[in-house]
């Protein structure tokens, strides 16, 4: 007995109007592809996590002891 004059004073004994209908429309064509770019941001973030640092290094060039001042010594050389 209480549900239904809950029901009733807050409108749920009746569907939705035409114009909340619409807003939900809208607000799906929205949030569907942000949702889409999140989703695919956060998997690029943890598959580049995911990746070795000598991997990650040598795809970007910066992980050599030469490119970063170091010089390697060979086996006849006095350094």
């Amino acid at each position: 007995m209480a549900w239904e004059h809950l029901a009733g004073a807050h409108g749920a004994d009746r569907g939705m109007s035409d114009q909340e209908n619409e807003s939900f429309r809208t607000a799906r064509w929205v949030m569907l592809p942000l949702c889409a770019v999140l989703v695919a941001v956060g998997l690029t973030v943890r598959a580049a996590r995911r990746q070795p640092r000598s991997a990650v290094s040598a795809a970007t060039g910066s992980g050599s002891g030469a490119a970063r001042g170091h010089q390697s010594s060979s086996p006849g050389s006095d350094s």
